[in-house]
């Protein structure tokens, strides 16, 4: 079962490895709480979910007291409850999830709605498997950026390409217009590109199921509360763009570069 971006409210809260934070400062129930909540929804639906989640990521600062990085993340949790894998969303949205140059002028918040920006993720989801399921999930609009996801497929594994593409988005901000379709097309390409079956859980729509020829089966309607039972198969095709990028695109530029420098000297 797959829920949107940041539709589990509860944030997932990791720590860095060999730091445990002081009692005092962080409650031992606040580290637990994300855990717990996601295993107990696992047991009520009886199955595995992926879930759009805000991970809070907990470290020592040079005093050693906590300090904390924030994630737009999405986490597969088994039907045990078992988290199998994350992922951190790479591409982030300017002025709505961070602010640019803020990192080195922290005061630009002030001036701004956010509190605070998020961090971006470090790489794609390797090895998110859910049984023999190979999975490259992404964010929001990391669907509009072509290089992006040939780098969180091709990331997925060092030996197989993903199953399918899930992308867990929250488009309720455009209320039913026309950024909704124009979201889904952007899927529509991806799928293309790759090769890859896209699933596409959106909230306020447009949900989605698109195969591997960029042909797309179940849509929902906008701004409307539904699911979609979602049977997709498997893709074993390659592409030209997953396997050499944007090399093609960039030798036909200098193709017409030469072309046109040659022929401007020829009427000279």
């Amino acid at each position: 079962m797959i829920w949107p971006e940041t539709s589990f409210r509860q944030p997932l809260v990791t720590v860095a490895e060999g730091y445990d934070p002081p009692k005092d400062r962080v409650h031992p129930s606040y580290l637990a709480a994300g855990q717990s909540q996601l295993t107990e929804l696992t047991k009520l639906l009886g199955t595995a979910v992926l879930v759009g989640i805000d991970r809070i990521h907990l470290f020592p600062d040079d005093q050693g007291q906590p300090d904390y990085d924030s994630f737009n993340s999405s986490v597969l949790v088994d039907s045990q409850g078992t988290i199998l894998g994350t992922y951190d969303k790479m591409h982030r949205v300017p002025f709505g999830e961070y602010i640019p140059f803020a990192e080195w002028f922290p005061s630009l918040y002030g001036f701004t709605p956010l509190t605070g920006g998020t961090e971006a993720g470090q790489g794609p989801a390797e090895n998110l498997r859910l049984g023999e399921v190979l999975i490259a999930p992404n964010i929001c609009y990391e669907t509009a950026v072509p290089h992006l996801i040939r780098r969180q497929v091709n990331g997925a594994s060092e030996s197989t390409m993903p199953d399918v593409m899930i992308n867990l988005t929250n488009d309720a901000w455009y209320w039913g217009s026309s950024e909704l379709d124009m979201h889904l097309a952007c899927g529509v390409f991806r799928a293309i590109e790759m090769r890859t079956p896209l699933v596409i859980a959106a909230n306020g729509g447009l949900s989605a199921s698109i195969d591997a020829y960029g042909t797309t089966g179940q849509v929902t309607h906008r701004q409307q509360t539904e699911f979609l039972l979602v049977d997709l198969e498997g893709s074993t095709m390659t592409s030209l763009y997953r396997t050499w990028g944007d090399w093609f695109a960039i030798g036909c530029v200098l193709c017409c570069v030469v072309f046109g420098v040659s022929r401007r000297k020829r009427r000279r």
